[in-house]
């Protein structure tokens, strides 16, 4: 009979190499989520939020669409896409914009909900 024995060296190796601390720079804000994230999903999410930032900028209905959809699970039905856009008041908020000259959606021009 075979008996699996635990590689003792190579576990408290493992040990001596874990580094809990977080992975920022000094005096950087973080949440304590993105803290403890590998440095290379940090760079992702900074890239994405970036091109989130992007977008705001070109097509400013985005952000009202895409902030009533904070702490919600996708993918979601359409009706409740819907419901929660009415509920926060979404379609108001990128007429508003237009009414001020920003950018809206195609249909959003031609009166086309």
């Amino acid at each position: 009979m075979n008996s699996i024995q635990p590689d003792f060296a190579a576990l408290r190796d493992a040990i001596a190499a874990f580094d809990p601390s977080p992975r920022v720079e000094p005096n950087a804000t973080i949440s304590v989520e993105e803290a403890f994230l590998p440095a290379g999903h940090r760079g992702v999410r900074q890239a994405s939020r970036s091109r989130l930032e992007e977008l705001y900028e070109d097509y400013p209905w985005i952000r009202p669409a895409l902030e009533a959809l904070r702490r919600q699970f996708v993918p979601m039905e359409r009706e409740q896409l819907f419901e929660l856009w009415a509920s926060e008041l979404v379609v108001v908020k990128i007429r508003q914009d237009a009414a001020e000259g920003l950018r809206t959606p195609v249909k959003f021009l031609a009166g086309d909900e």
